[in-house]
């Protein structure tokens, strides 16, 4: 198995530890986003529960758009460490754009 070695490889095991270094890559993807996720879900729940699915929509809407674009550059140079540095860069920008407007109001 190809180890991850761009940002998976030294991400995982500072944030998880060395157990889960091994791990398949979708899964190595998947562990690194959930911190963001977590972070962006919480503020989306209460934009919802406030009236403001609009910005949770736009927010989604930049965080798709900027996955597409950045893994058409990126996977054919770096492959599946391109797909992760794409998705963690997306969900990072979807979280500040959330966090900034949801501190705006």
């Amino acid at each position: 198995m190809q180890r991850s070695l761009l940002v998976v490889g030294p991400l995982v095991p500072l944030v998880y530890g060395n157990d889960y270094f091994d791990t398949i890559t979708p899964i190595r993807i998947l562990l690194l986003t959930l911190i963001f996720l977590s972070i962006q879900r919480i503020y989306s729940f209460y934009l919802l529960l406030n009236g403001m699915l609009e910005i949770i929509v736009r927010s989604a809407s930049y965080s798709a758009m900027i996955v597409i674009l950045l893994d058409s550059f990126l996977i054919p140079f770096f492959w599946v460490n391109g797909a992760v540095l794409a998705n963690l860069t997306a969900i990072t920008v979807e979280d500040a754009y959330i966090i900034n407007l949801f501190a705006a109001n």
